[in-house]
């Protein structure tokens, strides 16, 4: 029988800031638990700077500069350690409340199954604004068929339930698109690093 493999991967979690790494309050009790039992690591270095390319060289074993997902504009392209576990047997099953095992970034396709947490928050100030409840039930139901019409949608229901919360829930939000639609968490030393060695391959293919 095969055993069970279990990934748990907390994102942007400080070390130091660990019980069972010695931080001196009870901040990771079950982990503290199952370190006193198993191998622990006390040099551990993450491949980039934030979330999506460090995911993607967790699942696929290759640095940024070899699998190339170090902005918003890329995707997975390479076999993942899930499309491994696949061949030899395993059912695969992710749980999910952010970027790294979302979908839109190829992650998520190597797993069987996903589940994906809604985060009420992300991109809001106010959770409990009418307005972005209604939008959401709205995109459950896969209402809108373009940007357009969602975001006439959302002036609609703002003017109509007068909710205060609206307004600055939508600057916050818009904010926060333009900051991605910028680069903002755009990993420039792996895009520079991946540029450079895919012109060296150019010129070293060039008679």
């Amino acid at each position: 029988m095969k055993p069970n493999v279990v990934m748990l991967l907390l994102d942007a979690t400080r070390a130091d800031h660990l019980s069972c790494y010695g931080y001196d309050r009870e901040t990771t009790p079950f982990l503290e638990d199952l370190a006193a039992e198993s191998v622990v690591y006390d040099r551990a270095y993450a491949s980039s700077i934030w979330t999506l390319p460090s995911c993607s060289s967790l699942f696929t074993g290759k640095y940024p500069s070899e699998h190339g997902v170090v902005d918003w504009g890329k995707k997975i392209r390479d076999t993942t350690f899930m499309d491994n576990l696949q061949k030899t047997g395993y059912s695969t099953h992710t749980i999910s409340a952010h970027i790294g095992a979302s979908d839109g970034f190829g992650i998520a396709d190597s797993f069987d199954t996903r589940t994906r947490i809604e985060n009420r928050s992300r991109g809001f100030l106010f959770e409990d604004d009418p307005v972005f409840e209604e939008m959401e039930e709205r995109r459950k139901a896969d209402t809108y068929d373009s940007t357009v019409s969602r975001y006439l949608a959302a002036a609609h229901l703002a003017l109509s339930k007068r909710s205060l919360k609206s307004i600055p829930n939508a600057v916050y939000h818009q904010y926060q698109m333009l900051r991605r639609r910028r680069g903002f968490w755009t990993d420039n030393g792996a895009s520079e690093t991946l540029s450079r060695a895919q012109s060296l391959v150019t010129e070293a293919d060039s008679p």
